[in-house]
């Protein structure tokens, strides 16, 4: 055990006021602060990249499925000529909606 006999004597330092002005002064508080501030910064790119990954991963999975499915459809689809009346149907049908 040490005993306050045993350190150095330091007078300053260790009086009350100064105790209390070390924690309220403009330099502790910006120190705190910056700190804080830091910490809250650093958190939140950690988050948005941890976010970031994941929603791309999740993208890149539906982008593919969707590409299968309309590959798919595609490949079923068929060319089929129409008729004459079927395109004269057609146009009677756009010059009825002018």
């Amino acid at each position: 055990m040490s005993d306050k006999k045993d350190r150095p004597i330091d007078a300053v330092n260790d009086s009350p006021k100064n105790k209390a002005e070390r924690h309220t002064s403009r330099r502790g508080f910006l120190k705190t602060a910056l700190a804080s501030g830091l910490a809250v910064a650093v958190t939140a790119k950690v988050a948005k990249e941890a976010t970031e990954a994941l929603i791309k991963a999740d993208n890149q999975r539906i982008y593919d499925a969707d590409e299968l499915r309309a590959g798919q459809a595609l490949r079923g689809k068929k060319l089929v000529l129409m008729s004459k009346a079927e395109k004269e149907e057609l146009v009677k049908v756009f010059e009825a909606a002018k």
